[in-house]
This record gives structure tokens, C-alpha cells and sequence, in this order.
């Protein structure tokens, strides 16, 4: 079953960026893909491994020096937003009443950030 799940857009995850706002960003590509760049504070958790990292949040916390609650705004992104899809859907079926996918992901991303770069199909 597809559970309903909320997306930002680019510029709502810039201005959280920008503001600082108290918020976790969380890329859940493969280690190899990060040296096209990754968004700005965001930290890095394959989709592998996310839910693992979200049920344990006191090993979330040690990781990442992050603290990890249900609450907690978070949002979820990948190359073209399939797999922050899923890692969405995931942490909503874990409780987690805050989560959002950037579905532009880096794919948009590197339209506005010039350390950012495309790649895999269609990436010319």
C-alpha cells in the first residue's frame, strides 16, 4: 500500500537551508554517487540502511550527532527521487509525522547549485 507522503519543492529547501532551520536532510544515494556533489548540510544514509538508522535513535544520534524523534522535520533525497520516495515511505510507516521528499533531488538541484553536477540517464 502507497502511503501519502508530502514534497518540497526546491525553493522551500533552500530557504530551510538558508534559515536554518532545525531540520534533518538526508541523501540515501550509494556512497559512490556523492562525488557528484551533495546538497548543503544535508548527511548521508543509503536507503539500505535508513531504516535501521531511524528505528535506533540513540545510534542515529552517535552517527550523526543528530537527535532523531518522531516529530522531527525531515527530508529525504536522492538523484531523481525514487529512492527518497522510499526512504519516505519508509520512516511514515515508522511513526515519523514530519517527512517530506524533495522528488526534484539532485536532478533540481544542480540547476541552482553549481558544485552539484547530473548524472546517470538523460543527464546531458
Amino acid at each position: 500500500m502507497k502511503i501519502k507522503m508530502k514534497i518540497i519543492s526546491t525553493e522551500n529547501l533552500r530557504d530551510h537551508i538558508i534559515n536554518k532551520d532545525n531540520v534533518i536532510i538526508i541523501d540515501v544515494r550509494e556512497l559512490f554517487e556523492l562525488q557528484y556533489g551533495i546538497i548543503p548540510t544535508s548527511i548521508h544514509i543509503p536507503l539500505s540502511k535508513i531504516e535501521f538508522f531511524l528505528s535506533n535513535p540513540s545510534i542515529f544520534k552517535k552517527n550523526y550527532n543528530k537527535d532523531l524523534t518522531k516529530s522531527k522535520h525531515i527530508i529525504f533525497y536522492c538523484r531523481t527521487g525514487n529512492r527518497s520516495a522510499q526512504a519516505t515511505q519508509i520512516a511514515i510507516r515508522l511513526g515519523f509525522k514530519n517527512t517530506q521528499n524533495y522528488k526534484g533531488s539532485i536532478w533540481e538541484w544542480s540547476e541552482i547549485d553549481p558544485n552539484v553536477k547530473r548524472y546517470g540517464a538523460f543527464s546531458n
